[in-house]
């Protein structure tokens, strides 16, 4: 009895440490599924903020060509 009592000792030890070893890989496996949500949070924040910004600088170039035709037409009438 004690010779297979101390077989499945050893067998529950392997056991505990292949146990280990899964939890050893899945810890940080689930940490990076947390970290790869928040930087799709994060790239979805900065293509809104992108948005914004292009549609500033477009319209701040638009004004800036008005500005230049309107600048040419004042000095082709001042000469």
């Amino acid at each position: 009895m004690a010779k297979d009592d101390n077989y499945t000792n050893i067998l529950l030890e392997d056991m505990n440490a292949k146990f280990d070893a899964i939890l050893e890989v899945t810890v940080p496996i689930m940490q990076l599924q947390k970290d790869v949500a928040k930087i799709y949070s994060d790239v979805e924040e900065t293509k809104s903020d992108i948005k914004v910004i292009k549609a500033a600088v477009t319209d701040l170039s638009y004004q800036a060509s008005e500005l230049d035709t309107r600048l040419s037409t004042l000095e082709s009438r001042a000469l």
